[in-house]
């Protein structure tokens, strides 16, 4: 087993792809055709281990960049949603859009000035209450019932 400038062997380097796609060490080995305790043991070697975390890493980078071409991708698909001609499915968007919307400031409130996005999203929960109502009377209209009508009050001097 020749050692290469990273001190990793063929072995090793062959394997790094399989144990940053597999889920368990069990399926990383049977996948690379070693034994799992072999895995083992190159994970306790500190310049295997640091390989695999940097290819780690790199995969975990490049799916976030695809997660976030897809988010694009759906963010038009959105905006189409909100200029289609039928109403009902402009208000089906528009209330995906605040709802997706609610959870990322949700998330952003954990990770940033909390009081400032708390408001943004106590709004944005009032807006939704609104599109909720909204919706209902357009789905559950009032009843068209005559009215009767109070007599009029008399003042009296």
């Amino acid at each position: 087993m020749a050692k290469n400038q990273t001190e990793l062997s063929d072995r090793q380097l062959l394997a790094l792809p399989y144990l940053t796609a597999s889920r368990t060490f069990t399926e990383a080995a049977e996948n690379a055709g070693v034994s799992r305790e072999t895995v083992r043991r190159w994970m306790n070697d500190p310049a295997f281990r640091q390989e695999y975390e940097r290819q780690r890493d790199e995969a975990f980078a490049l799916a976030a960049a695809e997660i976030k071409a897809l988010m694009l991708k759906a963010a038009v698909v959105f905006a189409e949603r909100l200029e289609s001609d039928d109403p009902e499915e402009r208000a089906r968007a528009s209330r995906d859009v605040m709802t997706y919307g609610a959870k990322i400031v949700d998330i952003k409130l954990k990770t940033s000035d909390a009081e400032e996005n708390r408001k943004i999203a106590d709004r944005l929960k009032r807006i939704m209450a609104e599109m909720d109502e909204e919706e209902e009377m357009r789905n559950h209209p009032p009843s068209r019932s005559p009215r009767t009508r109070r007599p009029p009050r008399i003042r009296r001097p």
